[in-house]
């Protein structure tokens, strides 16, 4: 399972749009608890990434999988030179796609203001 994981986390620090959009389904959803926002489809979340403003990247600290389905990733997130920790919830279909990720921040944050229309919020 950390094969597809490590693949889509690299593809993501890369700005790989065409590899990461690969290794998601069509019908993929993003959420965010702590903002209570959630992104619906593959091409949607790609925008999200392609329009997020700052300097950020990603790296991978641990892989906990269960089976092929599931898999829980610790990662730290440097956005503007600032690290934070995530742990985020992947979800995968029968051909190893991401079909679901449920990001987690250690700290509660209201939605930023800007957001573009695709970005639903509970």
């Amino acid at each position: 399972m950390a094969d597809p994981v490590h693949r889509y986390y690299a593809a993501l620090e890369a700005r790989n749009w065409d590899e990461v959009e690969a290794l998601l389904a069509p019908d993929f959803v993003y959420e965010l608890p702590q903002s209570h926002e959630r992104v619906h489809g593959r091409e949607n979340y790609l925008r999200f990434n392609q329009d997020y403003p700052g300097e950020w990247h990603l790296a991978v600290d641990r892989v906990i999988a269960d089976g092929d389905r599931e898999a829980a990733v610790r990662l730290t997130v440097t956005y503007e030179g600032e690290p934070m920790d995530n742990l985020s919830l992947l979800t995968f279909d029968d051909q190893q796609r991401i079909t679901r990720m449920v990001d987690f921040w250690p700290e509660p944050s209201e939605r930023p203001s800007g957001r573009p229309d695709y970005v639903e919020r509970d």
